[in-house]
């Protein structure tokens, strides 16, 4: 079975990295359009660099781990003997670390670099207003996948596309999202469970 996974921020929560939207989060604390927009850098690069360099410290950091999800996720890879590809809109490296393998970060990666036009370097994220990375290879193993499952994503980011392309594909589409989304209705099956609340109720769909 070609299976497709469209990973969001709820699947690193349980991580400790908090929701866009959280009180902790480092996005509350800094003007978005400043730090995180394409050509805000050019208003203001000392603050810019301030905030990709607590970001790029907080989510490297050797205590952020990968979580039940994580691993859950590079055991179905591992076992399962088809094509088995995370699409994910996290930038952190805890697919990775968990073992899994055939990861696009559509948003980009904290670990890797970019260089801007100032020649100055970044964490290689996509910022508001800049294309998504990989969309030619994701769009591929979509339009192949027997099964989608989208975990922990409120769609916020601009990607229901993906979700769109998949249910036009014609496989199985899952999601699993503690709270009801604009998308919901989109899907063969909707769960109403946080990522870790749903491995029970997956690995008995994949074991039957």
């Amino acid at each position: 079975m070609k299976i497709v996974f469209y990973t969001g921020a709820g699947i690193s929560y349980k991580s400790g990295i908090p929701l866009f939207e959280d009180k902790r989060s480092i996005f509350t604390r800094y003007p978005i359009d400043k730090v995180a927009s394409k050509d805000g850098w050019k208003d203001d690069w000392d603050l810019f660099e301030k905030f990709w360099n607590e970001l790029e410290l907080s989510l490297t950091s050797p205590e952020l781990k990968p979580n039940e999800f994580h691993y859950f996720l590079s055991d179905l890879e591992k076992n399962n003997n088809d094509d088995f590809t995370i699409i994910t809109t996290n930038i952190d490296d805890l697919h990775e670390k968990a073992g899994s393998s055939n990861i696009f970060h559509i948003h980009g990666n904290i670990k890797e670099k970019r260089v801007l036009e100032n020649g100055k370097t970044m964490p290689n994220c996509v910022l508001f207003g800049e294309n998504k990375q990989h969309m030619d290879k994701t769009r591929f193993f979509i339009e192949e996948a027997d099964l989608f499952v989208c975990v922990g994503s409120s769609y916020s980011t601009g990607d229901e596309h993906l979700v769109y392309l998949a249910k036009n594909t014609g496989c199985t589409t899952i999601e699993v999202n503690p709270k009801e989304t604009f998308l919901s209705d989109f899907f063969d099956y909707s769960y109403r469970l946080s990522a870790h609340e749903s491995i029970t109720e997956l690995r008995n769909r994949f074991a039957a």
